[in-house]
């Protein structure tokens, strides 16, 4: 997927790692769900802003359009609806981590119960996707973005059937280069190796995208 995710680093630690210069204020988050503003990193230069978590195509102007928070990398390029975003529009989602909830059978009932996925070492994850403007009947402008997705790894198969395409660091540059060739950009759609990961369990207040605070992680 993903449907929620934390981002709980500090700005400066974000600053730091990605070496660039936030323009805004940011604070922590601990249950980042759909239609809320998430950091992005945008071009070449990793410009940081804020962008809506929801995907709108440019030549769609109905208020009441469903918008979009995930899209397969496998028919990205193909579908109408995606394929001039992902050819002009790639940035990153950054993340300390994201929410999955696995099914599991407790007496004659299945229970959904929420896992918190992050790297082994801490650092931050780098999720693909792409954005979109369009502008609605009334007039306004809307600029939202969706995740890409990928088959899952050996690790994370155990916690959903898909994941979210991961951009290694060192690769962050050539995602986000509009000049980058679509060949190039389909080798950087490989899942992340398994054994860099890590899960745990945690509390089914995530469940309510209202609460926003460190007791979700625990």
């Amino acid at each position: 997927m993903p449907g929620r995710f934390a981002l709980t680093y500090s700005k400066s630690e974000i600053e730091q790692y990605f070496h660039v210069e936030i323009p805004f204020n940011l604070r922590p988050r601990y249950n980042i769900s759909p239609t809320q503003n998430c950091l992005v990193l945008c071009t070449e230069d990793k410009i940081p802003q804020l962008m809506h978590w929801g995907f709108s195509p440019f030549w769609n102007k109905e208020s009441k359009f469903k918008e979009l928070i995930n899209a397969r990398s496998e028919s990205v390029q193909e579908k109408p609806m995606f394929r001039k975003a992902f050819k002009e529009h790639r940035c990153v989602v950054v993340a300390s981590g994201y929410y999955e909830w696995q099914e599991m059978k407790v007496g004659n009932e299945i229970v959904k119960t929420p896992f918190y996925i992050s790297y082994k070492d801490d650092k931050p994850i780098i999720l693909a996707a792409i954005w979109d403007r369009c502008e609605k009947e009334d007039g306004s402008i809307q600029t939202g973005f969706s995740f890409l997705t990928t088959s899952p790894n050996a690790f994370v198969k155990r916690y959903h059937s898909r994941m979210p395409v991961i951009v290694n660091y060192q690769d962050l540059t050539l995602w986000l280069d509009s000049k980058t060739s679509s060949v190039q950009l389909e080798k950087l759609f490989k899942f992340i190796p398994a054994k860099n990961f890590k899960a745990r369990e945690v509390s089914t207040m995530v469940n309510n995208p209202r609460n926003d605070k460190p007791e979700c992680l625990e």
